[in-house]
């Protein structure tokens, strides 16, 4: 866009190059200053002339953009960043899968990795063969650090009015 520039940068705030997932950074004239009674979240969003976004992007072999989620949604899975987006993505594709979604989850040495929430298209399907059969399936299609660990078979994901899974409400279901 005309008087924009963005950057997508790893933790360390250094720009990362193509095809690394990192924090988009967007810098332009109409950037806000500051948050309204909230110089914490100031600090953190506000960076000099870059704003961070929060979103992580990476940059295609052609050039473009291209969203991977949420910051706060995103996942580092054995050193690697990891977009519910991809997993969930794969995981729809199954026939016997109606909608999916996944977060983090640790493991029994502290370690994040993802686990899925899932709406079976039949709610009488046997649950630990379709667990099996989707980890075999994710392990087939995705890289081997992505696949889910854990499945959890529920009749419908909290969404909201606008149909954004409510990832916060299936990481209270962890608790």
């Amino acid at each position: 866009m005309p008087g924009y520039e963005a950057r997508i940068v790893g933790e360390d705030e250094q720009p990362l190059l193509a095809g690394e997932i990192g924090t988009l950074h967007v810098k332009g004239e109409s950037n806000a200053l500051m948050y309204w009674k909230n110089p914490e979240k100031t600090a953190t969003t506000m960076l000099g002339e870059w704003l961070n976004t929060g979103d992580m992007y990476f940059v295609d072999e052609e050039g473009y953009y291209v969203n991977a989620g949420r910051g706060d949604d995103m996942l580092k899975v054995g050193g690697m960043w990891c977009s519910p987006i991809d997993i969930e993505s794969c995981l729809i594709r199954h026939p016997e899968v109606l909608e999916a979604a996944v977060i983090g989850r640790s493991d029994d040495d502290g370690l994040v990795k993802p686990a899925a929430y899932i709406v079976a298209k039949n709610p009488d399907v046997d649950r630990d063969a379709m667990s099996k059969d989707l980890q075999t399936f994710c392990k087939s299609e995705l890289a081997g650090y992505k696949y889910p660990r854990w499945f959890y078979f529920i009749d419908d994901l909290p969404k909201t009015v606008t149909g954004k899974v409510q990832r916060f409400k299936l990481r209270m279901l962890q608790d």
